[in-house]
């Protein structure tokens, strides 16, 4: 069967179609011919519906009630009485078929018509028996007609209220998205503030030992990684020697001072030669403790970064469900469009739901990642702890791996968001434009990124490096499974996809 929804102007039951009508799909007509022929009946029972209750208004016995109700009995009150003017609304046989009709009612200027037919595939789509189905439509027309009456009698009572309601919605929309974007620019600015400060770290850890020239890494090599300690322990031991042969013709004219200056003298020498060492000890700790302390500084700073970033984001989608619930409200104020309220409060809420729980779980997943690589990291360092090289590579695998993750919640978010608008996926990937730009650039795009995943596999280049590729010489900026990104001394960045490295 091919099924239609009716909505008529006085439902205020905003998830709640009125009625639910059905045609058999037969082999003589296609599913197009059937579809059309439904809704052209739907569309005969609303213009009835439409019809009736405009003669109503307009018959010179229809008065409005006398009696003021209060504010909430038009805005919350969902119980209400029948209103005094609503028409008698039966269920009789016609032509063999049960139908919901109207009598004549002179009074309010109606003649007996028939609203609608109750047929068996009616029944079938509404999964109860015809006569169970004659009642209930009878019930839910005769209510409608009704909440309608009160509607206009509203209008009368209180004029201008729906346009007070609307521009009450619209002044808090606008000072909600106000509020909203001054949250935004503060977020903006500590996540700036957050940039520049992880920067300064990575540029830090970029300059002692991996930025060093070749030749100096060799020779750091077959020296020791304690290079720039033992130089300058060689230096104060040099210094020393000197002393020392200072000291000897010092103590020739010493000789002639009392026993007292010479005391104080030694005590001196003494405490220079425990000081040097002091230095020296504290020098070579220092070069343990610096690159793990930089690293978990560097590491806060990304889970706060994360954070900022989670924040913006559901602040922006914060804005759009406030804007789509405001237009969901304003659409169920007026009867002519409150059909649609069923679309704004269901299908189009759900849409920002489901992009705040991927990018909740886009972050979660961003700050395992971090959590995971920064202890990788600390072990690497316990074991190399002159070494930058595993931080650098945090900061390479970091936002590459983020932005798969990204891609991934992303095309699950849009998946769900076609599943909500009735949008079949087949069909988009079936279209011939459509297929064959698909085609191309998921060759082009897996390529890039199998050898994106072989290039961070194998450390080859990481973020701060200096490489060549292609000829193209430059500084790695970002790294991605992708591309990877070089900015050249001339300033330019060039972006190269992996597939090509």
């Amino acid at each position: 069967m091919w099924c239609s929804n009716i909505f008529f102007f006085g439902n205020n039951e905003f998830f709640q179609e009125e009625l639910t009508i059905a045609l058999p799909r037969k082999p003589e007509k296609t599913t197009r011919e059937v579809a059309i022929d439904v809704e052209q009946r739907a569309k005969f029972i609303q213009n009835i519906y439409e019809g009736m209750l405009d003669d109503i208004v307009k018959s010179p016995n229809f008065t409005l009630s006398s009696t003021s109700h209060p504010l909430s009995f038009w805005l919350t009150e969902r119980n209400k009485p029948l209103h005094p003017s609503t028409p008698l609304i039966e269920v009789g046989i016609e032509n063999n078929q049960r139908v919901v009709y109207h009598p004549s009612q002179l009074g309010l200027g109606l003649s007996q018509q028939t609203i609608v037919t109750v047929t068996e595939i009616d029944a079938k789509a509404n999964a109860i028996t015809m006569k169970e189905l004659a009642e209930r439509w009878r019930t839910e027309i005769k209510k409608s007609l009704s909440d309608a009456l009160w509607g206009i009698e509203m209008d009368k009572q209180i004029p201008l209220l729906r346009l007070k309601i609307l521009a009450l919605l619209v002044f808090a929309v606008i000072i909600f998205v106000l509020i909203v974007n001054y949250l935004q620019t503060l977020v903006k600015k500590w996540k700036k503030n957050l940039t520049n400060e992880l920067t300064n770290i990575k540029d830090t850890l970029t300059i002692n030992p991996e930025a060093l020239p070749k030749e100096n890494l060799e020779e750091k090599n077959n020296t020791s990684p304690n290079t720039s300690i033992n130089d300058f322990n060689n230096s104060q031991e040099n210094k020393s020697q000197v002393d020392q042969v200072t000291q000897k013709k010092e103590n020739k004219q010493l000789e002639t001072l009392d026993w007292i200056g010479s005391l104080f003298y030694r005590i001196f020498e003494k405490s220079w030669e425990n000081s040097k060492q002091i230095i020296a000890d504290g020098i070579e700790l220092s070069s343990k403790i610096l690159p793990s302390t930089y690293q978990q500084k560097q590491n806060i700073l990304k889970q706060e970064i994360n954070l900022a970033q989670l924040i913006l984001r559901v602040l922006f989608l914060s804005k759009f469900t406030v804007i789509l619930f405001a237009i969901g409200t304003i659409v169920t104020t007026y009867r002519e469009t409150r059909y649609l309220s069923s679309l704004f409060f269901t299908q189009a809420l759900l849409i920002p739901i489901i992009w705040i729980l991927m990018i909740l779980a886009d972050k979660i997943v961003d700050f395992w990642i971090d959590y995971s690589l920064n202890e990788w990291a600390r072990e690497r360092q316990n074991n190399f702890p002159n070494s930058n090289r595993p931080t650098l590579r945090v900061n390479t695998y970091s936002p590459a791996f983020q932005g798969a993750t990204t891609l991934f919640f992303a095309t699950i978010g849009l998946l769900w968001t076609f599943n909500i608008l009735g949008i079949n996926p087949n069909v988009l990937a079936g279209a011939g434009v459509l297929a064959v730009v698909f085609a191309f650039l998921s060759r082009n795009l897996l390529e890039d990124i199998l050898n994106g995943i072989l290039l961070l596999a194998t450390d080859r280049y990481a973020v701060g490096d200096v490489v060549e590729i292609n000829g193209l010489v430059g500084g790695v900026e970002h790294m991605s499974v992708y591309s990877t990104s070089l900015r050249n001394l001339d300033g330019q960045l060039i972006t190269i996809p992996n597939g090509k490295v």
